[in-house]
């Protein structure tokens, strides 16, 4: 794992956010901290279905599960692509 530094736009006000995002490779979809969608203003979409969120030793994660997502553009360097980030606290 590893902090890379990115831009997080968000695609309704073109807002952009410089953050420091945690590369891990190891997990298994790309997240993003409720307090931070918070924060930036982003808009929660609700999944029909809540996933559930389970920690490396098989335990139900304290934060729960994921409910919602949000869509951002995130820049990295001179990459630039539309992402879905679950909205959780991985705590």
């Amino acid at each position: 794992q590893m902090d890379i530094p990115l831009i997080l736009e968000n695609p309704e006000t073109t807002v952009k956010q410089s953050v420091q995002a945690l590369l891990d490779t190891g997990c298994t979809g790309s997240c993003i901290h409720r307090d931070l969608v918070h924060r930036a203003g982003l808009t929660q979409k609700p999944y029909e279905r809540p996933i559930p969120v389970h920690n490396a030793d098989g335990t139900p994660n304290a934060g729960g599960n994921i409910t919602h997502y949000v869509e951002v553009f995130i820049t990295i360097g001179n990459h630039r692509e539309k992402m879905q980030l679950l909205v959780t606290d991985l705590g």
